[in-house]
């Protein structure tokens, strides 16, 4: 089992504010919380620099965070500036932000002035309610599989910074059988 840690995560959260900044401005308003790991983490063979969880709606009342952003303390430890923003972009490229019905039957009376939130949060009042309700998030959000377009977007952004995409860009350069993808992966 990996071994989660919380020191040193204000340096992930201001290279994450700035890939956010440059690439995901509708995860402006979403609330993302910051966590190192022991190892990095493969699927299916590939190696997974930055992972994204999605906090499940029972946990959000005692963290306060929509997702977990975790990244492999000694790969990070090795990167420079560029690899670790495309290790970050990588996990953001994951998210899916669907938006919200307005309405969805928010805030609900539960009780006598209780009001219950999105979120599952109480609160004593309408108007308090309401205002709570508007400060939510307007995305329903979903963790995309791991895929190719994962993986296209990413590349479009930072290149080729991987070990595995250096290897498939030097054999799409030598034997030049896709001209124009030879020519972007190669910038």
């Amino acid at each position: 089992m990996a071994d989660y840690m919380k020191d040193g995560v204000d340096q992930i959260e201001v290279v994450a504010q700035k890939v956010i900044k440059k690439h995901f401005n509708k995860l402006a308003n979403i609330k993302v919380g910051y966590r190192f790991t022991d190892k990095l983490k493969q699927s299916k063979g590939r190696v997974i620099h930055a992972d994204v969880k999605k906090v499940p709606g029972i946990w959000q009342s005692f963290i306060d965070k929509d997702l977990i952003l975790i990244v492999a303390e000694d790969d990070w430890n090795k990167s420079d500036g560029r690899t670790r923003e495309a290790m970050i972009h990588e996990g953001f490229c994951q998210i899916y932000l669907e938006p919200k019905p307005v309405g969805d039957g928010y805030p609900k009376q539960i009780g006598k002035d209780l009001y219950q939130l999105s979120n599952g949060e109480k609160v004593q009042g309408i108007r308090v309610a309401k205002e709570a309700e508007e400060e939510l998030s307007d995305y329903k959000i979903s963790i995309v599989a791991y895929d190719e377009r994962v993986i296209s977007k990413n590349v479009q952004a930072y290149g080729c910074w991987k070990q595995s995409q250096k290897g498939l860009k030097q054999t799409f350069v030598q034997t030049r059988m896709f001209k124009n993808e030879s020519l972007k992966m190669a910038n």
